[in-house]
């Protein structure tokens, strides 16, 4: 059955090969003929034809180049004005790249002053921690000072009440070397309070050089004022005091032994020289409310300091006041002893001392001659 099937499939392909070659030669020859009448139609003839053909070729080349030159005009046109984005392009990258420059400088410039003021603040940091300190260490002293003063003002009220009472309690007994005896320890004992005194009275004038000190040191604004000008003045004033009060001391407190009468020469007064002591010891108040008033006024941003130098000179003034009053002569026509002058200011009571460190000193006036005379007259009504 298989070989029946091989055998017609072979078969019928013979078949159909037989009638393609029967009827591919005339396929061949219409073929040949169509396409010479073709080529025939295609090519010219005449020499009209070709110089139509010509022609055409000519115009169709022509446009060709037209429509080549449009295009090449419009690719020109197109590069120029690719090339005017270029360059402003460009130029806006060269302007960026200029502002990309100027801010880093600038944030390089604000970072360098943020180290800056960094340090500033750990400055003054560092300064007011230390201002701190000294404010406490300030406060101590102040509250020891004020303990010493305390302590002192008891002892000069014990000491003063000790010797109002021996004053009143002091009478002449007839006795030479008694009487003697008593004006002695009576001298010695002003003697005594003169220096105690004059101790404080530097310590004053020390107080106004911690003062002038702490000014340099904190108050800067102050210093550009002049204002320490004025304290130099004020403590130039107070030790020209000092030396003169120092002078007349030591005149009128010279050993008896060695003394001289001098019945020309006049010597201060005790309420004189009480009077004086007031005077500095107010001077003395006003120059530790001023310093309190700059340690107030240390942190304000717009300080009077006008009225701060106003202050400053009124004290220089009044200083110079009590230095020329010192210096203008009292002379006296009637010299009382000083048993004399103690025992009559001891019964008026003496002025209790205010502060730790006034700017007076006590002094001894009367001759020793007076004193022996009015000695003798005692002993004589005895």
């Amino acid at each position: 059955m298989l070989i029946e099937n091989l055998m017609f499939a072979a078969l019928g392909f013979l078949c159909a090969s037989i009638l393609a070659l029967l009827i591919m030669p005339s396929v061949w020859r219409r073929a040949v003929r169509l396409t010479k009448r073709r080529i025939a139609a295609a090519t010219p003839v005449t020499l009209t034809e070709f110089k139509a053909e010509k022609d055409q070729l000519r115009a169709k080349y022509a446009l060709d180049m037209r429509k080549l030159e449009l295009q090449l005009d419009d690719l020109r046109n197109k590069r120029a004005a690719h090339l005017h984005e270029l360059t402003e392009m460009r130029e806006t990258l060269e302007l960026q790249t200029r502002e990309y420059d100027e801010a880093i400088s600038i944030a390089d410039e604000m970072e360098d002053r943020n180290e800056s003021l960094r340090d500033q603040v750990r400055a003054y940091e560092v300064e007011t921690t230390n201002l701190s300190q000294r404010l406490r260490a300030r406060e101590r002293d102040l509250a020891d000072k004020i303990q010493e003063l305390d302590e002192a003002r008891a002892v000069a009220n014990i000491a003063n009440s000790a010797t109002i009472s021996a004053f009143n309690d002091a009478k002449m007994t007839g006795d030479y070397d008694r009487d003697t005896g008593n004006l002695i320890n009576a001298v010695q004992v002003q003697k005594q309070r003169a220096d105690n005194l004059e101790k404080r009275f530097q310590a004053s004038v020390e107080q106004i050089k911690q003062i002038k000190a702490k000014y340099k040191l904190s108050a800067e604004d102050l210093l550009d004022n002049g204002i320490p000008d004025l304290i130099d003045e004020a403590e130039a004033q107070i030790r020209i005091t000092a030396e003169r009060f120092k002078r007349i001391s030591e005149e009128g407190l010279r050993d008896e032994e060695t003394a001289r009468p001098q019945p020309q020469e006049a010597a201060p007064t005790l309420a004189s020289e009480l009077s004086l002591e007031d005077e500095l010891n107010d001077i003395g108040g006003r120059i530790k409310d001023i310093e309190e008033d700059i340690l107030a006024n240390f942190d304000a941003p717009n300080g009077d300091h006008d009225a701060l130098r106003r202050r400053l000179e009124d004290l220089a003034v009044d200083v110079s006041h009590i230095v020329y009053a010192n210096d203008a002569d009292a002379p006296e026509e009637h010299e009382e002893s000083l048993f004399d002058r103690v025992r009559k200011y001891a019964d008026e009571g003496l002025e209790e001392l205010d502060t730790p460190k006034p700017a007076s000193e006590d002094t001894r006036s009367g001759r020793v001659s007076d004193r022996m005379e009015a000695l003798k007259r005692v002993a004589g009504q005895q």
